[in-house]
C-alpha cells in the first residue's frame, strides 16, 4: 500500500521566513510533504478545523496572537496532532511550558537548526505514529475503526473544557440490527455495523470526533457547527444512505435513527447532559419512524 505524503502546517507570519521554510520542506530527499501555510492565528484554526493536518510548525508570535496562548488554542483544536515550536522568543520557562502543553520540541529562530529541522519533524511523525497505535490498543474500537467510547470521552471533555465555540453532538442508532442478526447471522450484521461507521464518516468532517458508543449506536461530536447545520447533515447522512442501499446488492438495507443535541458556550453544560439530550431526541426519531410505518 501506497504510504499517505504527511500534511505539515507552517504557521508563520513572516513571509521571507516562511519562504525559507517551503524551500527547506520542498527540497527535502527522505520525505515528502504536502505544505500548508498560515500567517495567522485565526487562518491556522481554520485549516485544521477543515483540513486534515498530520504535524505542524508553530511560530508562537503573530499577528492575532502572542506566547503560549497560541499553542493553546493550536492544540485545543487539534489535539492530536504533534506541534513544533520555532520562535525567536528564548524563553526557558515559556519552552518548559510548551512542553506541557504536549509541544514535541521548542527551537529557536536563529540557532543553526538548518540541517536538522527536516529531521524533528519527520522524527514528531514517527513518533506520534508510535503513540497513536499504542493509543488504539486502549481507545479504539477494533471492528470499526472509530474511537470507542473511552477514547471519544477523553478528547471530547477535552474540546469542552477549553474551547469557546458551538457545537453540535448527533446521536446515531443503526435500525434494525437484531432483525438482521436474526436472519442473515452476526457476521453480516458486523458487516452491516462496518458500512454504517463508513457511511457516518463520509457524511461528516475528517476533523470530527466519531465513536461507536455500542453494539449499533454511534456518536459524533461536530466542531463548529450549530443547530442551523443539523438540516443539512441529515440531508448528506440520508443520501449516503440511499446510495449504499441502491448500489450495494445485500440481503439487508441501512436505516439510521438520529438525535442531535447542540453545546452553547454561552450556557455550558457537561457532556452527560448533552449525551443525554441527543439520546432523548434520537429515539423520538426512531418512535416517529416505528409509527409512520405501523
Amino acid at each position: 500500500m501506497e504510504e499517505k505524503i504527511p500534511n505539515l502546517l507552517l504557521v508563520e507570519d513572516d513571509e521571507s521566513y516562511l519562504g525559507f521554510l517551503i524551500k527547506l520542506f520542498s527540497g527535502s530527499k527522505k520525505t515528502t510533504f504536502n505544505l500548508k501555510k498560515a500567517s495567522c492565528l485565526s487562518r491556522a484554526v481554520d485549516v485544521l478545523v477543515n483540513d486534515s493536518v498530520d504535524v505542524i510548525l508553530l511560530d508562537l508570535n503573530l499577528p492575532d496572537s502572542n506566547g503560549i496562548n497560541t499553542l493553546s488554542t493550536i492544540k485545543n483544536c487539534a489535539h492530536d496532532v504533534p506541534v513544533i515550536i520555532l520562535t525567536g522568543d528564548d524563553d526557558k520557562s515559556q519552552a518548559m511550558e510548551a512542553l506541557k502543553l504536549g509541544a514535541q520540541d521548542y527551537l529557536l529562530k536563529g540557532e543553526d537548526f538548518t540541517r536538522n529541522i527536516v529531521f524533528k519533524v519527520e522524527y514528531a511523525l514517527e513518533r506520534h505514529k508510535s503513540e497513536e497505535n499504542l493509543r488504539s490498543l486502549v481507545y479504539i474500537d477494533e471492528l470499526s475503526g472509530l474511537y470507542n467510547f473511552r477514547g471519544f470521552k477523553a478528547h471530547a471533555e477535552n474540546y469542552l473544557k477549553n474551547f469557546s465555540n458551538s457545537f453540535l453532538l448527533c446521536f446515531l442508532d443503526l435500525d434494525h440490527l437484531k432483525d438482521i442478526n436474526d436472519r442473515c447471522g452476526h457476521l453480516i450484521g458486523s458487516e452491516a455495523i462496518l458500512h454504517t461507521a463508513k457511511i457516518i464518516k463520509q457524511t461528516f468532517r475528517e476533523t470530527d470526533l466519531y465513536c461507536r458508543f455500542g453494539g449499533d449506536e454511534f456518536i459524533v461530536l461536530v466542531l463548529n457547527a450549530d443547530s442551523d447545520e443539523i438540516e443539512e447533515m441529515d440531508m448528506r447522512l440520508q443520501s449516503s444512505l440511499d446510495a449504499f442501499n441502491a448500489s450495494e446488492d445485500k440481503e439487508y438495507t441501512l436505516a439510521v435513527s438520529r438525535g442531535y443535541a447542540v453545546y452553547d458556550p454561552e450556557n455550558p453544560v457537561t457532556l452527560d447532559e448533552l449525551l443525554k439530550a441527543a439520546d432523548k431526541n434520537m429515539y423520538e426519531n426512531k418512535s416517529n419512524k416505528k409509527f409512520q410505518d405501523s
